[in-house]
């Protein structure tokens, strides 16, 4: 039988008639081809049909209040938050993208995440990447780019040119500025009426660019170069810029290792996911309760607690998350190059872009691996026995692991756990 439409004139004569001649609302379901309980609904109330009040949820947006979003959209470079309080609207930024996106005056469009590479495009690059390893970019200070109009600008300003392949914004730092500098130049759709306008516009921009910001994207051209290497020339997770967190809706994870002792879970959740939880969902996994009761639900382990408070302040003092990170890529890249130039001694079986920087896996060739662990426990390296459903070899280096070579360290690298005043020194490749 048909369902969810509406009964129409024609048909509520023919109920009313048939309710005269004494039919039952069964009778008349079958002959109407229409379900019971429309029907009964009908029957029951048949002068007040389809005047009864929605009893779903009041709507968030008034019509006035969705023309007032889509006319403050249009040509603009406005955000869902810059509109909803431009408006005075006490929604979340969800419900405007939500009107904008609904709305069929506004066309979207979508910028392409990455230009496509040709084989001489990736030759290039992977050329660029490997005459590059070895320049000092604090020294050099080097901008990449070629536009001659962009050179002669950065000339003025003392800055050091070079060519850089095409089609590779993940090489050009100076792509991630010119990105910030255009968010700030046509920041709430703003214009200009002349050229020099312009130009005044985008100095001014240029002189408030935080110095620590240049730094942060200069110290990341070995790892770009390394990157485009270990890819042989192909598109590199850089492609489009830096990764933002909260792209993510929820992060969830233990803070055992890097953030402190086994115990203590972390969760990062995006504001507007908040609520919706099931009417089974136990409080101690609702994030509106514990986010309500600023996450003391339940009594938290203090010593767990006051431990990641105090590896979080190390890490701030240590140059925050992106230091970590840049000092881990520096140390697993010491050891996954012993690896991959022991000619087949040291194996690793995971593919270059999905190693991790943290547990580093291999093997050792010949049956030699209980061999080498004795070596290694014998110079003060414990606990590399592989996890013991895989086996081999797993050396983790988390963050309080660091580099710090003695005077006589000649051409060995050394690796100092933060927590312990024991070196040990690794002599050669090969354990025999």
């Amino acid at each position: 039988m048909s369902r969810g439409s509406h009964l129409t004139k024609e048909e509520q004569a023919q109920i009313r008639a048939f309710k005269i001649a004494g039919w039952s609302n069964r009778m008349i379901s079958s002959k109407l081809k229409r379900s019971l309980n429309c029907i009964n609904q009908f029957v029951n109330n048949p002068d007040h049909y389809e005047r009864m009040k929605n009893t779903g949820a009041p709507k968030k947006l008034t019509e006035r209040d969705k023309r007032g979003i889509v006319r403050l959209a249009s040509n603009t470079m406005k955000s869902c938050n810059d509109i909803k309080n431009e408006l005075g609207l006490n929604i979340s930024k969800t419900t405007v993208w939500r009107a904008i996106d609904q709305s069929p005056e506004i066309v979207r469009a979508k910028l392409v995440p990455a230009p496509r590479l040709t084989l001489r495009h990736k030759d290039n690059r992977l050329t660029f990447a490997k005459a590059n390893m070895a320049t000092d970019w604090d020294k050099d200070n080097a901008a990449i780019h070629v536009s001659q109009s962009s050179k002669d600008w950065f000339k003025s300003h003392k800055i050091k040119v070079l060519d850089w392949p095409a089609c590779s914004p993940d090489l050009n730092p100076m792509e991630n500025v010119w990105g910030e500098l255009v968010r700030r130049v046509y920041a709430q759709g703003k214009k200009y009426d002349t050229v020099d306008q312009l130009k005044d516009a985008i100095e001014t921009e240029w002189n408030k660019i935080d110095k620590n910001y240049l730094k942060r994207l200069v110290d990341s051209m070995p790892n770009r170069l390394y990157d485009v290497i270990s890819k042989h020339g192909g598109p590199t997770k850089n492609f489009g810029g830096e990764p933002i967190i909260m792209k993510r809706t929820v992060v969830f994870g233990g803070t055992q290792k890097n953030l402190g002792a086994a115990g203590l879970t972390i969760v990062i959740v995006r504001n507007d996911l908040i609520g919706f939880e099931l009417p089974t969902t136990p409080g101690i996994l609702n994030y509106r309760e514990i986010r309500d009761s600023s996450s003391l639900y339940n009594t938290l382990p203090a010593g767990n607690l006051r431990t990641t408070n105090l590896v979080l302040k190390w890490i701030r003092d240590q140059g925050g998350v992106q230091k970590m990170y840049q000092n881990n890529l520096e140390k697993s890249k010491l050891i996954y190059a012993i690896i991959d130039s022991s000619e087949g001694f040291y194996r690793s079986e995971i593919a270059p872009q999905n190693r991790s920087i943290m547990n580093i896996c291999f093997g050792v060739s010949g049956n030699l691996e209980e061999k080498f662990l004795c070596g290694a426990e014998q110079r003060d390296m414990l606990n590399l026995k592989g996890h013991r459903s895989v086996g081999k070899i797993r050396a983790s280096i988390y963050n309080s692991t660091r580099r710090a070579p003695p005077a006589n360290a000649g051409s060995s690298f050394w690796i100092v756990p933060a927590s312990r005043v024991v070196f040990f020194r690794c002599k050669q490749k090969h354990v025999s």
